[in-house]
């Protein structure tokens, strides 16, 4: 979820890791997008995109704040209620 004037527009580089990330590096890579993410007032909105019924997790994008593997646990901790 992008909109005009969400600040992920502006560094869309910093949510999608190269593909020569291993896991371990992908921690430090985290935290430039997670740092424009808490600044966003479309958090919310973005959360509620990403785990909204129906659709998949982005399993190679930050969103909202969260890692694809947060996206999941995120997921899967919903399912349970």
């Amino acid at each position: 979820m992008t909109t005009p004037n969400a600040p992920c527009r502006d560094n869309p580089e910093a949510f999608t890791p190269p593909h020569s990330f291993l896991p371990p590096a992908h921690h430090q890579f985290w935290r430039t997008g997670r740092d424009i993410c808490h600044t966003c007032p479309l958090q919310a909105a973005c959360l509620e995109w990403v785990m909204a019924p129906g659709d998949d997790p982005i399993p190679w994008s930050m969103a909202a704040a969260l890692t694809p593997q947060e996206q999941l646990r995120y997921l899967y901790a919903l399912a349970e209620f």
